[in-house]
């Protein structure tokens, strides 16, 4: 092969690269309960379990809408151990060494996890021990949930009530912060 030939070959190339990378984004990387649990052996990370069902409109928009999103799946990726969880599922899931199963059509983890308000999709927030933080009901935008993760993430929970949040929120990020009635911090 000529010297010609083999830089255009390797421009070729470096082009067709650039724009395989350019045409990916980023996904959540969904784990299981065990992947998450041993994961966290290693390094510790707060949770994010979506609760969804197979029948939910609303679940399926907030999967193909907000979670699509690149900045979000990347965030989570980041932050959490992202978790997805079929509420309807008749699997028995183990989760801390406590078995959950399948019972009057759901499954009493996600009962657990929702503090027995099952609603779909809902987001659960956990910390780095997987104990729950706060379960967030309902389909959110991507702007809603960038600001809920923060809140969770950075652990403003802990501390700084919602509404001074969002107004450090708005002013750090230049951004009009959406509505986001059912989160709870220090009020």
């Amino acid at each position: 092969m000529s010297i010609f030939a083999k830089i255009v070959t390797g421009f070729c190339l470096t082009i067709f690269s650039i724009q395989a990378l350019m045409g990916q984004t980023t996904q959540v990387q969904w784990m299981t309960w065990d992947q998450a649990m041993n994961q966290s052996k290693v390094e510790k990370k707060k949770v994010l379990v979506e609760i969804y069902t197979v029948w939910c409109s609303f679940c399926k928009k907030l999967d193909a809408v907000t979670l699509k999103e690149p900045y979000i799946a990347e965030y989570i990726n980041e932050n959490f151990y992202p978790i997805r969880m079929d509420a309807q599922t008749k699997s028995p899931i183990e989760v801390l060494g406590k078995t959950y199963k399948y019972k009057d059509g759901y499954n009493d983890l996600a009962r657990e996890l929702t503090f027995g308000r099952l609603a779909f999709p809902t987001l659960v927030f956990m910390d780095e021990n997987f104990r729950v933080i706060q379960p967030i009901p309902g389909m959110r935008s991507p702007d809603e949930l960038e600001m809920i993760m923060h809140f969770y993430a950075r652990d403003y929970y802990k501390d700084t009530p919602w509404d001074t949040f969002v107004i450090m929120y708005r002013e750090r990020f230049n951004k009009q912060a959406p509505s986001t009635r059912t989160v709870k911090g220090n009020n």
